[in-house]
This record gives C-alpha cells, structure tokens and sequence, in this order.
C-alpha cells in the first residue's frame, strides 16, 4: 500500500474517532468510568493523529469546555427514542436531571401533537437527510412547554444522531405579540375610519337637528334636519349665531347654559329653550349640548343636538290633565288592573303583609276569589314551607329598595300546581317607611312541563344511544369475562387437590380472587356505564379519570380489531359533570375511531387531555387522514352517517354534541391536523 494511501487510511480513523469522541463529550463529569471511555477514545484519536503527522496534539480539555458551556441545548440520541448524551445546558432549560432524561425516551418530552412530525424527522435523518431550524414544543419537568430549534444529523455508520438545540420561546412569543399588536393597530384604524364615516352619516341623516357653534356661539356646521327645524338655508344658517334665532325672552337662560359647559368636565347640558322659525313663529327645541376641544389644536366649540318638542309642549296640559284624571280614579285604575293579562296583587307591608289586591288574571291563574285573599296573609293561604319562601323574598325586596324578579317559583293552588315568574316591587310612604309590596306574575307553567318533557325525551335518547353502545360491546364483554371465568374455574377444580401445600392452595385462591375482582370491575363499568343520567347530581370530577373509564368500556373492540389506544392523561384537571353522561361522550367518540380506522394498514387511537386559560381540552385523534369537507359540516346532524346501512344510526356525534351543550362546552374537528382529530374546549373548575 501506497504511502498516500497508508496517510488516507490513517485520517479515516481519525475521523471515526473524532465523532465518537464528540458523542462522549458528556461523560467528562464526575463518572470516573465514563470519563475513562472518553480519554481512551481521545488517546487512540491522538495516537492516529500523531502518526499520520495531521496533528501534533488534540485538546480534549478544549473539547470538554466546549460542551460543557455551551448555551445551546446539545444531545446525543438513537433512532428508537432512546437519549444517550445530554449537556449541562439541555438539563436547565427543561429542568429534569440527567437521570431522568438518560432514562425516558425522548418522544415523552414533546409535545403530543408534534410527534407525528418528530417521527417523520427521525426517519428523514435516518435516510441521510440533514435538520436545520427544526421547531418542536418541549416539555418541562414544570408541565409547560419550551419551543427548541434543532439542527441535527445523524451517523451514518452508528445511527446516532447529533442534535443542537436552541431556546427561541422568548422569540416566538415576542413575535406573537408583534403580530397582535400589528393587528390591533389595523383594527383600531379600521374602527377609526369606520366611527368617522359612521358619524358624518348620522350627522347628515339625522332626524334631529344638529349644530356646531364656534367660542362665539357662531354656527360652523349645520346638518339637514336643522335648517328644516329652523326653515333658513344651511348657507343662511352659517352666516349666523345660534342667539340670532333664539327668542329674545330666552337668551340669557342660553347664555348661563353654555357657560355652565366646559371642555375639562366632559359633561352634558340639557334644557329647553323656544327658537324663532324663519316664518316668525316661535317652536321650542330639547337641547344636549357638550364643550369639546381638540388636543392637537386647542380648538373649543359647542356640539348640540336639538329635538323639535313644539307639539309635545303644546299638548303637555292636556296630557297632564289626562293622567292625572286616570291615575287619581280609583274607578279607572281598577279598570286597568282587572284587565292587564299578567297577575297583580299588591300586599300591606303596615298591616303584616296582608293581602289587599288581586286582579282577576289572579283569580283565573290561582283558582280562587280576590274575596279569599283580601285581608288574609301567605300563612293563611298556603303550606308553611311556601308561606316562609314567599315572606323571605318580601323581605328581601324591601331591603334592597328595588325591583327583584324571581325566575321560578312553583305555588300549589286548587286548581294544580302552578309555576310563576314574579316580579317585587316595593314603595314607600312620605316619610320614607315601607308601605305597599306590588307584585306582578306571569304563568310559566306550560314552559316548565314542556321544558322537563323536553329533558326527559333527551334522556330517552341518551340511555337507547348508550344501550346501543353497551349491545355493540357485549361480544368484547363476554370475551373479557370468559377469561377470569376459566381461571375460576381451573383454579377451583385444583383447590382440592392442592389443599395438603398451603402454599399452592393459597394461589389457587389469590387466582380465583383476582378473576373474581376482574369480573366484578367489568360488571361494574357496565352497570354504571348503563344507569341513567338523572340518577346522578353534577359534582367536581377528574376528567382524565373519565377517560380511563371509557377507555376500559372500549379496550375489548380495540383488542379485536388490532387498534392500539395510547393516552396522555398528565392533567388532573376537574370539570363540573354528571360523569355518566361525559363517560358515554368519551364511548362514542372512542368507538368511532375505532370503526373508522379497522380496516387500515395502520391503526391508532390516541386520547389526550390538557389544560390552556380556564378550559380542559380534551383530543381525540385516530390514524385516519381527515374527514372530507362535504362531510364534516354534516357530522353533528342527526341521524347523518358514513357508515353503511344497518352500521349505525346517525344519532352517536349529534348525541355527543347534545350532551356537551349542556356543560357549555364545545366540540369540533380540527381540520389542521393531518390525521382525524376531535377537540373538545370544556370549562375547568376553579378557572374563570
């Protein structure tokens, strides 16, 4: 061999050497064994090197230092997931020791909806490839997630791959907050120009009058319905002050109003005061004016708007005269009492709250006449119970010198029971002590049935969707059950046998026992997954525990088609929920991906729930590609499916959809994702 060839050889070595080494930068810590590892790779790397005469010495120390400061997140891994180097820098931004990371694989430490992507990186760097500015969420032993750029590339003859990370979540987030505050900016010009043009079209198109008066009560703009309420030209109109057409015996009253206005207060004048008409003839005008002045010029001027009241005040005697005649009749307001269609009773607050009012839509409403109710009170007319909620609201309104409405409130009466909306109202006598209680009620008894027959038909609904769910499931339940039988069952047929060791009857025992409690858990599922909703209150429960509950319902139709189910239930988050009803949303969804991914090469189901702001969010994603728009807007209908005839009845997602409502809580399909996932956003207790 060649001496050029021999020297080439050499630096081949060399080479190899010089990576492996580089994998084992880490172990230059405190490990006596490691750092040997790596000073008899640098001694054969400088042994090479010396020979080949490339080089004269290597700095191992260099390249320890290196490493071992950088404030780049540096890593060595194997393609199955597995960590086998981490720098110092790698531990402090995620936070984990340096046993727990060397212990896991890497994929627990990203993001679930960035592993699909991780995946197809690993394999691009398997085939050769080079990452630069690769973007994935890491997570920290913290729970949060930081964004890490990579760089990576991978060995072609160990298969290791060599990553260089880099902390860019201050980055991104400053680049969020530039994008929203550029969007703001836009926004608010948007509004700007909007609110301009908005208010030049109310000022042209307003039918009340308005006008601008310059610090010397001359008119600068005037709009439309002005000149018409005065009869001048806008040209006449602007050659003019506003006392130029004021009646003379009201001038001084304009002048205190507009020196009461300054532009500092920001407050609003309102008064009346008589114009003279073009014609000569006086009309009288509501005037709201303000004092405005302008930042940037220092520029003062009056803003009024006038409303024409001339026929208003020519008719304000006789308006008066008439109310007063109505409302001071005993005879007339009895009139309009007996014939209003909402019940009004009206009690004594000075005689012990006895009843001395009740119309006629009372006397139909409860059954009874206004005889029996006048002079009497709560406890002469209905049970205690009632009589102590009805007093306890009496005392309430009182107390708080204003109207109170009570939304329901159910009342037995001859004729049924009824339930009211009530509105309370309470007046006082000169002196300022409770006088009169007027209550006014409105019969909601039809909406109350028709609401819980409502309820009951959805429960109906729910409990045949889930018997549905649970006959679906009899063939994987009868499956999982046989098992623990036939233990039970070899394992008694043994006991008699094994009864003189007692140490292989006390297994045949533990074996009957654990089969028995296999059993009796399944069974348990099912009666509870079976009962109905209303048998249950709404209290604070662990989602991700709900999860586990319908994941065990659904494990045995995963088990027989082959589809692998994987969750990431971190969170702890609780929701408010009847869970029976959250546990058949999570069947139905669960059971759907699997019949939709059954029959593919590749079959997956993965459940994740996490926690963002003051909601739980909670992903059903499967193996599937995605679900086709014309079919998507219509997956929530009832009684829409894909699935063939005889396969399904369409009810299932419009079900789920049902249910969730109830909570406030939403669901969609994320039509981003590559594969087809469900997100459901679910208010999180404790959270606003």
């Amino acid at each position: 061999m060649s001496e050029i060839a021999k020297l080439q050889s050499k630096l081949d070595e060399m080479q190899r050497l010089t990576q492996e080494l580089s994998s084992l930068f880490a172990a230059l810590g405190p490990d006596a064994v490691d750092r040997h590892r790596v000073q008899s790779f640098a001694q054969e790397l400088m042994s090479v090197a010396t020979s080949s005469g490339a080089v004269q010495v290597m700095d191992v120390a260099l390249l320890k230092e290196i490493f071992m400061h950088s404030l780049d997140l540096i890593c060595v891994a194997n393609v199955d997931g597995s960590l086998q180097l981490v720098n110092p820098s790698f531990i402090k931004t995620l936070g984990f020791s340096e046993a727990e990371l060397l212990s896991q694989p890497f994929y627990n430490l990203i993001h679930s909806d960035d592993i699909a992507t991780t995946e197809r990186a690993v394999s691009s760097l398997a085939n050769g490839q080079s990452l630069l500015h690769f973007e994935i969420r890491c997570k920290t032993k913290a729970g949060d997630y930081r964004i890490i750029s990579w760089h990576s590339q991978a060995n072609a003859r160990t298969g290791a791959l060599y990553s260089v990370g880099r902390d860019i979540t201050a980055q991104k987030q400053m680049e969020r907050e530039g994008e929203n505050l550029r969007r703001e900016l836009e926004l608010s010009l948007a509004q700007s120009i909007k609110s301009e043009k908005s208010f030049r079209a109310i000022f042209e198109h307003s039918p009340l009058g308005m006008v601008k008066l310059d610090r010397k009560l001359k008119m600068v703009s005037v709009n439309s319905a002005f000149s018409r309420f005065l009869g001048y030209s806008e040209k006449e109109l602007l050659s003019m002050t506003i006392l130029d057409v004021t009646h003379p015996d009201d001038i001084v009253c304009s002048l205190e109003a507009v020196g009461r206005l300054a532009p500092q207060q920001q407050m609003l004048q309102k008064f009346e005061k008589r114009y003279v008409h073009k014609s000569g003839r006086v009309i009288w005008g509501l005037i709201t004016s303000r004092a405005v002045q302008f930042e940037h010029t220092g520029e003062q001027f009056l803003f009024s708007v006038i409303e024409d009241v001339t026929e208003l005040r020519r008719k304000d005697e006789t308006l008066k005269l008439t109310q007063s005649k109505l409302f001071d009749s005993e005879q007339n307001l009895r009139v309009v009492l007996q014939n209003v269609p909402s019940m009004i009773f009206v009690k004594d607050h000075k005689n012990d709250m006895k009843f001395s009012l009740l119309n006629r839509a009372g006397e139909e409403l409860l059954g009874v006449k206004e005889t029996q109710f006048l002079g009497k009170t709560d406890y002469d007319l209905f049970p205690k119970e009632q009589a102590d909620f009805f007093r306890q609201k009496d005392r309430e309104v009182f107390a708080s010198h204003g109207v109170l409405k009570i939304d329901k409130e159910e009342v037995n009466t001859p004729v049924g029971k009824k339930f009211l909306t009530t509105y309370k109202v309470p007046t006082y006598d000169s002196e300022g002590k409770a006088h009169l209680l007027i209550g006014i009620s409105n019969d909601i008894t039809e909406e109350v049935l028709a609401k819980a027959a409502l309820e009951t038909e959805r429960i109906k609904s729910i409990q045949n969707a889930k018997l549905a769910s649970l006959g679906e499931m009899s063939a994987g339940v009868a499956h999982e059950i046989n098992n623990p039988l036939a233990i039970i069952s070899g394992a008694a047929s043994l006991l008699e046998k094994s009864k003189d060791d007692p140490a292989k009857f006390a297994a045949k025992v533990d074996a009957i026992q654990r089969s028995t409690a296999r059993i009796a858990k399944i069974v348990d599922g099912l009666r509870k997954f079976a009962r109905t909703p209303n048998q249950t209150g709404r209290v604070p429960v662990v989602l991700a525990n709900i999860v586990r509950e319908a994941l065990a319902l659904t494990e045995a139709k995963a088990h027989r088609h082959q589809v692998r189910v994987y969750d990431d239930l971190l969170c702890s988050g609780k929701m408010l929920c009847d869970e029976v009803e959250i546990e058949q949303v999570l069947v139905n969804l669960v059971n759907n991906a699997i019949d939709a991914v059954k029959t593919q090469d590749e079959k997956w189901v993965r459940i994740s729930v996490t926690a963002e702001r003051a909601n739980l969010v909670l992903r059903v994603r499967d193996s599937g590609t995605g679900i086709p728009c014309a079919v998507a807007d219509k997956l929530f209908q009832p009684f829409f499916t894909t699935k063939p005839v005889g396969h399904g009845t369409g009810l299932g997602l419009s079900i789920v959809k049902g249910i969730l409502d109830q909570y406030g809580a939403t669901i969609s399909l994320l039509r981003s994702e590559p594969n087809t996932c469900f997100e459901i956003l679910i208010p999180q207790v404790g959270k606003n």
